[in-house]
């Protein structure tokens, strides 16, 4: 439906007229290209989550935050370089975070309710990494990164001190590095080639 939207915006939400116009996929342009625009995204987008969650007000900057989680800069990777790869669209990026926060912040929970739980932390984080995984395949949602932001919350204290405000944290990461992808990646190419389920 994004044909209903004005052209110049349809553009940029990875919509085109015709496959002669170009800047279809990663396959069709030349290595530099590619290089040239990965390079600007990934710095790009970044700068842009770093600069905002340094800049951040309220409940986040409270709990001290961390200007980004690290399994965006993997993700960055594949916005940027891959984005032809289904791994790399919309849905499988925002709704694999998003559920690997949630399950990565709920499993340490569980561990902690029992006295000793601190010391089991480390099984909290492979259990919360395995069910994150088997969650993504089950909603055809995988996301390879994302298995770093369900161990995060088991491993990092900085990241425990967050406790559910992880997760509005990650999907503002998201959001915001999605908004990029969008932006950089249509200037000479086309992201994405569908946003929920190929044609």
């Amino acid at each position: 439906r994004l044909h209903r939207l004005p052209y110049w915006l349809a553009h940029f939400l990875g919509y085109r007229k015709s496959t002669d116009e170009g800047g279809f996929t990663t396959r069709d342009h030349h290595h530099s290209t590619i290089l040239f625009w990965s390079f600007i995204g990934e710095f790009v987008s970044l700068i842009i989550v770093e600069a905002i969650f340094m800049n951040i007000g309220g409940e986040l900057e409270r709990r001290d935050a961390p200007y980004i989680f690290p399994a965006f800069s993997a993700s960055a990777i594949l916005l940027f370089n891959t984005i032809d790869s289904p791994l790399a669209t919309p849905r499988p990026f925002v709704f694999g975070h998003f559920f690997c926060a949630v399950i990565g912040v709920a499993i340490p929970k569980l561990f902690l309710l029992n006295p000793n739980g601190e010391e089991y932390l480390w099984l909290a984080g492979a259990l919360a990494c395995s069910i994150a995984t088997a969650f993504m395949r089950f909603t055809n949602t995988i996301h390879p990164p994302a298995g770093a932001t369900a161990l995060l919350p088991s491993i990092n204290k900085q990241v425990q001190g967050l406790d559910w405000w992880y997760i509005p944290a990650v999907l503002l990461m998201s959001i915001v590095m999605l908004v990029t992808a969008l932006l950089i990646d249509n200037i000479q190419r086309r992201y994405p080639e569908y946003w929920w389920t190929p044609l």
